[in-house]
Order: structure tokens, then sequence, then C-alpha cells
């Protein structure tokens, strides 16, 4: 791969680069960081950039080497946003607060507090799994994220969700 000068116009080849990172970061990307799943798209891509301009000689990057940067890409920013993160109920306030009842909101944030404790007692295995399913993700996806088969899966969310329906029952989470 010939890679040129800052001044240069890209290369074929980092075109090519740049679109196996779109797929890869829009395929592992979260829905909740789907709005910036663009920037990942350009971090990822400027690192590699910076990268390849750093290389004494022309570097071939493969389509492993490329999900691998997607993935920490998304890995990264999830992580930063935990390390930043001072309330755990600070998004859900925040979801709350757009509608318009204060009580029908209060009562929101009362029952995803309950969720989060709820998830928190569950045991990893299975908090991982519902947690991605309660996110929106389908069963295969959840899989795939955490290779594992279909069916495993399955059990997990349905347990998982039986299991979180009688401990917010416990809680006076009522439907």
């Amino acid at each position: 791969m010939r890679v040129g000068t800052a001044d240069e116009p890209q290369t074929p080849d980092f075109e090519r680069i740049r679109r196996v990172l779109e797929r890869c970061v829009h395929k592992v990307c979260p829905s909740d960081l789907r709005p910036i799943a663009e920037d990942l798209v350009q971090g990822a891509a400027t690192q590699l950039w910076a990268r390849m301009q750093a290389a004494e000689q022309p570097v071939e990057y493969g389509s492993a080497y490329l999900w691998r940067v997607a993935n920490h890409a998304v890995i990264d920013e999830i992580r930063r946003r935990r390390r930043n993160r001072e309330d755990p109920d600070a998004h859900a306030d925040h979801l709350v607060s757009e509608r318009g009842d204060p009580a029908d909101a209060e009562r929101r944030r009362r029952v995803l507090v309950a969720v989060r404790a709820c998830l928190a007692d569950a045991p990893a295995n299975r908090r991982a799994a519902l947690g991605l399913h309660l996110q929106g993700l389908r069963l295969a996806e959840i899989a795939k994220a955490l290779r594992c088969e279909v069916k495993r899966i399955d059990n997990l969310v349905y347990r998982g969700l039986a299991a979180l329906r009688e401990c917010l029952l416990g809680k006076g989470v009522r439907p």
C-alpha cells in the first residue's frame, strides 16, 4: 500500500479501509452509540492513518485487523462514557424529563432504578445477555457479541426476563 503525505489525496486503499471500518463499527455499535457511529469511524480512521504515516515501509491492513480497530474504537467509547458517568441515573433523568407529567416521569425513573438494581443482582452471563436484549439487540446479534450459541442466549434471555419480572414485583414495580 502506498501512503501519501498529508497534502496528497487519500489512496484508494485508504478508502477501502474506511469502508471496512464503517461496516465494522456499524455492525458492533450498540444502539445508544449509533448517533456517534460516524465519529467513531472517523476516530479509528484517523488513528490508522497516523500509523500508516509513521510506518517506514508500506503496510497492508487485513480485514481481521480492521475489525479489531473498529471493536476497540467502540469499546474505548463505552469505557470513556462509563468513566465520565458520575450519576448512573443522569441518563434516566434526561429521558424522563422529556415527557410531560412529573408523576409519570418519577414512576419511570423509579422503574429504571429498580431494573438496574435487579440486573446488578443477576448472574454475569444472564446479565450480559439480558442487558443486550433490553437494548434492542436480536438473539443472533447477542450470540455473536457474547460468542455463544443462539439457543444458549435464548435460554439466558428467557430465564433473565422471568427473574427480572420476579425481582421487579418484589421491589413493588408492577406493569
